[in-house]
């Protein structure tokens, strides 16, 4: 079963970001995927690669909307 992610793009200061999120990670229902891709790997705060991979229970997410 393929992983179905919702695709967030922003800008922030003049640099492109995409954030992807899985609610159920393959079939693990129960865990959250959040993934930051930016543009041309540029660091940014929260990575020094411009990837980032984080995995939490959905509920978190549900929180913030």
């Amino acid at each position: 079963m393929k992983t179905k992610y919702l695709s967030y793009s922003l800008l922030w200061r003049n640099i492109h970001i995409t954030i992807r999120y899985a609610a159920s990670y393959a079939t693990i229902t129960d865990l959250a995927h959040l993934e930051i891709l930016v543009q041309n790997r540029q660091p940014i705060p929260i990575t020094e690669t411009g990837y980032r991979s984080h995995f939490c229970n959905p509920a978190d997410i549900a929180d913030y909307g």
